[in-house]
């Protein structure tokens, strides 16, 4: 496959790896259903991903540690939002199911595949937690932190959301001015004005032979000639005016990012 062809898959792994991540906590192995039974569907996955933000808050809050029982913890002040009452030894075991068979995947590497167009299948090592030994008043303990892959799930689920400057219509509006290709769009309003340009000689041609003599004139070749030259302005208007609402709506947009920004990046200068 030529990817010259196929522009718009170039960076698919890139999409593929928000994917692997959560593949990794909704497709879950090492399942022990003496846990899993205890919730009603999606209950534990929710429970998951708020034990990942909690790693994230202690891992950005400086001086506070992350261990298996601080997790747990939390894990116990949340659960009654669930409706559910867990003695403190279930909440203990459940915990750990999460932290190690979940999220460290029961000590074993967990992949997935994702494909790299141009070279091919790839597996992609997925890992949302590490731990290391700290030492601790009641002496060497884990304490558990987010990996670059576990904070890129967690800020792509939020908080790039608040902060990118871009609401959902204006990054769709962005992404559709990327790829407009004008270049495209200015060829395509040559060949309109040559087949405009084709129908005066048409009509030239007509002229000239109602001139010479008018009874050889077919009426209907007249109506189709006069129809047809029509048909084609039509299609010419409406495919500029569309052309030209698409323009200004960019135009509108690009200026609005120069003011926000104070420059464009490299791509909406070359859109523009």
């Amino acid at each position: 496959m030529t990817m010259a062809k196929f522009e718009f898959l170039e960076g698919f792994e890139q999409r593929m790896k928000l994917v692997a991540a959560i593949d990794s906590i909704i497709n879950r192995t090492n399942r022990k259903m003496e846990f899993e039974k205890l919730f009603e569907s999606g209950q534990l996955d929710n429970i998951i991903f708020s034990v990942l933000v909690f790693i994230m808050e202690k891992t950005l809050t400086e001086d506070e540690d992350c261990t298996m029982e601080s997790i747990a913890s939390f894990v116990a002040q949340i659960i009654p939002e669930y409706s559910l009452h867990l003695t403190a030894e279930v909440l203990r075991k459940l915990t750990e199911y999460i932290i190690k068979d979940i999220l460290q995947n029961g000590g074993e590497a967990r992949y997935f595949p994702v494909m790299k167009y141009g070279q091919g299948m790839e597996q992609l090592r997925i890992r949302l937690i590490d731990d290391k030994l700290i030492d601790d008043q009641r002496g060497y303990v884990l304490n558990y932190q987010l990996t670059d892959q576990g904070y890129d799930l967690l800020f792509r689920t939020k908080e790039v959301e608040q902060e990118i400057s871009f609401t959902i219509e204006e990054l769709k509006l962005r992404e559709l001015i990327k790829r407009k290709n004008y270049k495209k769009a200015i060829g395509q309003s040559a060949n309109l004005v040559q087949m405009i340009r084709q129908k005066k000689n048409d009509i030239k041609q007509f002229v000239q032979k109602v001139r010479e003599n008018i009874y050889d004139v077919n009426i209907e070749e007249f109506e189709r000639l006069v129809s047809s030259t029509y048909t084609l302005l039509e299609e010419e208007y409406s495919m500029m005016n569309e052309i030209r609402g698409m323009i200004v709506l960019s135009e509108e947009r690009l200026k609005e990012e120069e003011d926000t920004r104070g420059a464009l990046d490299e791509q909406m200068t070359k859109a523009r």
